[in-house]
């Protein structure tokens, strides 16, 4: 993912694109690349499902808008801009519950 603090960013890219002059870059242009790979290397037409949280799940609500045909669910998970202690514990429970649970 762009920007995620292993890739290049505004703070760690070396001039003349440091800082301000660093490019724009959006959700989208992380799902546009993401698309790319699943679809020219992997070949993967469709997937069942994009499931994300907190920013993941930003990412499937664009998935959902910019790749509405490539998957038959979305499922975002407290997508908001803001982290909220709840927002935490309940990823923990999400994480023990899928454990147990039988796959769609």
């Amino acid at each position: 993912m762009f920007q995620n603090g292993y890739s290049s960013s505004p703070s760690n890219t070396p001039r003349p694109f440091s800082g301000p002059n660093f490019p724009t870059i959006e959700i989208r242009d992380n799902i546009a690349a993401q698309h790319r790979l699943l679809t020219e290397v992997f070949e993967v037409t469709e997937a069942a499902a994009v499931v994300g949280f907190s920013m993941g799940a930003q990412q499937a609500f664009q998935w959902a808008v910019s790749h509405p045909n490539f998957m038959r669910q979305t499922v975002g998970i407290c997508g908001s801009a803001i982290k909220h202690p709840q927002a935490l514990s309940g990823l923990k429970v999400l994480r023990q519950r899928s454990w147990q649970t039988q796959p769609i």
